[in-house]
């Protein structure tokens, strides 16, 4: 990602089918939309150590737009898109910041690589996370499904 990439201006947020963000990301592109769809790869300890990769926010994945340009139907209608996120019926561009700071955190493949702690957390218990772009914030575990991450 170049350094002009990551400055890029005007994205915004884009709804997917359920499972759909590959599909919607690949038709997008073929488009010659520019997209981000970030991914968190995580280690899972079961009887051995796997590595999982998934969406980092499931259900959606972020599209640069030229309003003035681009049209907008043929992203809502692009194989695997819901929907544009919109707020009282106008879209609204994510901020800049964070995707840039997205972007920094993230390797070639847009994926960022979490190191984990193995310890059996509970669901309900205090937590902090300790690294990554979220560093430092307080949370409660919710759920240990990654598809309960995102409502």
């Amino acid at each position: 990602m170049t350094k002009q990439e990551r400055n890029i201006k005007n994205w915004y947020l884009v709804n997917t089918k359920v499972r759909q963000e590959e599909t919607a990301n690949k038709n997008l592109m073929s488009q010659g939309f520019k997209t981000f769809l970030p991914k968190i790869s995580y280690e899972l300890k079961k009887s051995d150590i796997k590595t999982k990769v998934e969406v980092m926010f499931p259900g959606y994945l972020f599209v640069h737009i030229d309003i003035k340009k681009d049209s907008i139907s043929s992203i809502k209608f692009s194989r695997g898109v819901s929907n544009l996120v919109m707020f009282g019926g106008k879209l609204v561009p994510v901020p800049t910041d964070l995707i840039k700071e997205l972007k920094d955190k993230i390797d070639e493949e847009d994926t960022l690589n979490l190191k984990t702690e193995y310890r059996d957390y509970k669901v309900g218990e205090k937590v902090i996370v300790k690294e990554g772009i979220l560093k430092g914030l307080k949370g409660t575990l919710m759920s240990k499904k990654g598809k309960e991450r995102v409502n």
